[in-house]
């Protein structure tokens, strides 16, 4: 009887066995980007769908005074004014994810004191930005992880209150080379 259970189990490879690392608070989803509110938050599916903010990322503010699909008469606030690249950041998260389809993987950290859900965002597509930098472009069915492209590019930071995150050793690795070559916000706001 154990040499029929031996066999079986001896089938598997370790390597085969999916493992998980830490917590999740909820399996990987695929959803639409409908509207991008600034260089790290989106909204997904409808004006009512939730609203992600990229997990370990954090871009400049911006005012929210774009017309949108959701929102054609946004507040205007005399005072308000946007942060050092975040029109720049707001604009190429835009121009790369408003209408794609995107998988979101989450972590041990589930929401933000707003109430917006964490998450790690992939765009499965051939990108490529308007500077025709080859970086930019990855081939058809590969993932592009977009934590990691914003802050790699310079349109955004390492969000450091958050030592939880299994992407942390990448994202910062992706920031000190951001800082070395003055990419983006280092090379203009810094």
């Amino acid at each position: 009887m154990l040499a029929p259970l031996f066999a079986l189990v001896a089938c598997y490879a370790l390597d085969d066995v999916p493992l998980q690392v830490g917590g999740h608070c909820k399996p990987p989803e695929v959803h639409t980007v409908v509207r991008v509110l600034d260089g790290d938050t989106i909204q997904l599916d409808s004006c009512d769908g939730p609203e992600i903010r990229f997990l370990g990322v954090s871009a400049p503010e911006v005012v929210h005074d774009v017309p949108d699909a959701c929102v054609t008469n946004p507040s205007d606030s005399p005072d308000a004014r946007d942060d050092c690249y975040g029109p720049e950041a707001r604009a190429y998260l835009d121009a790369l994810l408003t209408g794609q389809t995107v998988r979101i993987e989450y972590d041990e950290t589930c929401t933000d004191r707003y109430g917006r859900e964490l998450g790690y965002v992939y765009l499965t597509t051939t990108v490529t930005n308007d500077t025709g930098d080859d970086a930019a472009t990855t081939p058809s069915g590969s993932d592009l992880f977009v934590n990691l492209d914003l802050i790699r590019r310079g349109y955004a930071r390492v969000y450091t209150d958050f030592d939880d995150i299994r992407q942390a050793e990448v994202l910062y690795t992706a920031e000190y080379a951001a800082q070395a070559s003055s990419a983006g916000l280092w090379g203009v706001c810094e």
